[in-house]
């Protein structure tokens, strides 16, 4: 997707704040689980697959450039994101992703990012998402030129509904 993004809001009188650039023009999201399945041999000559039986969340290590009105944004959506859950309320920042597709067999399970489409490849279904997450870390910048790089991660904590 040409100007793919990743926009980070957290609702209410927080403005949202969207990133185009990344460093080393990596993409920012993986599965939080890290693993692939692999096969364990037994004593005995027995093949047994070890992995996760459960759908993998998803994690953002996040290193972009933005403007400093955008770090100070992130930096004060992290803080009432965390005294949100403090306080007993929603934490939830919704995360919108068109960096890549989302993939998954069959029906989709979160939402559509806004102005994107679906695709579907036999039995799969290829879509840019949107995600309920909470910070993981705290925004962490470096000043750059006329902008900053900041680095962040973000957790997905459960699905948005299709």
């Amino acid at each position: 997707m040409s100007n793919a993004y990743l926009q980070i809001d957290l609702g209410g009188a927080f403005p949202p704040v969207r990133l185009e650039r990344f460093l080393n023009n990596s993409l920012p999201r993986i599965d939080a689980d890290g693993q692939s399945d692999s096969v364990l041999i037994t004593a005995s000559g027995s093949k047994v697959i070890q992995g996760t039986d459960y759908d993998n969340i998803s994690l953002w290590n996040v290193d972009a450039y933005c403007e400093k009105e955008d770090f100070d944004n992130l930096c004060i959506i992290q803080i009432e994101s965390k005294w949100r859950r403090q306080n007993g309320q929603d934490p939830n920042i919704l995360v919108t992703d068109t960096t890549q597709y989302h993939r998954e067999r069959t029906a989709r399970t979160r939402a559509l990012a806004p102005g994107t489409i679906q695709t579907t490849r036999g039995s799969y279904v290829l879509y840019y998402a949107q995600y309920w997450a909470i910070m993981t870390s705290r925004p962490i910048a470096a000043q750059t030129g006329n902008g900053f790089s900041v680095r962040f991660t973000l957790q997905e904590t459960e699905r948005t509904t299709p």
